[in-house]
């Protein structure tokens, strides 16, 4: 946003699983914007086992363990399942259009990390976003990684990191 509707130049960008493009948020996302109040009164105990599911259909059934516990705390008291519900409420795709619709005025080199077994976000779109960049957006995939690359495949993405800052 802050390159191609806000005039910021940079160098290259690495982006990471982004949600840009139509249609985004699953189906749970699109429940939880339309009925949101709803979801802010559930009991904690099921808005705690509603969050943690939700959290774990973003990584693959080997790397839950755990790691659906650490994502999913800051979310488990009452100020956070407000936030949570209140998060998803805020953003719609009609936030990410103008961005969408001006991907091909990109001013710089892409980098696009994404998970080859992202649910929320298949890896097509991807693709779809590297067709859409001026030039050759590079697209890296991450094997056996769901939408959270940073956290399961942590060793991978450190990598490309420091490939992209090596350039």
């Amino acid at each position: 946003m802050a390159h191609l509707l806000h005039g910021a130049d940079f160098a290259d960008l690495f982006l990471w699983d982004i949600v840009t493009l139509d249609p985004w948020g699953s189906p749970f996302f699109v429940l939880v914007a339309e009925h949101a109040e709803v979801f802010a009164r559930l009991p904690a105990n099921l808005h705690a086992a509603l969050v943690r599911e939700y959290i774990s259909t973003a990584l693959p059934p080997r790397e839950r363990a755990g790691i659906v516990d650490m994502l999913a705390s800051p979310w488990l008291d009452a100020r956070g399942q407000a936030s949570f519900y209140r998060q998803i409420v805020g953003v719609a795709s009609s936030d990410t259009r103008a961005i969408a619709d001006a991907l091909h005025a990109t001013r710089c080199a892409v980098r696009i990390g994404w998970g080859r077994d992202d649910p929320w976000l298949p890896l097509e779109q991807a693709y779809e976003l590297q067709a859409a960049f001026p030039g050759h957006a590079e697209v890296i995939v991450f094997g056996e990684v769901g939408h959270l690359a940073p956290v399961v495949g942590a060793a991978a993405v450190v990598t490309a990191v420091r490939d992209w800052l090596r350039r």
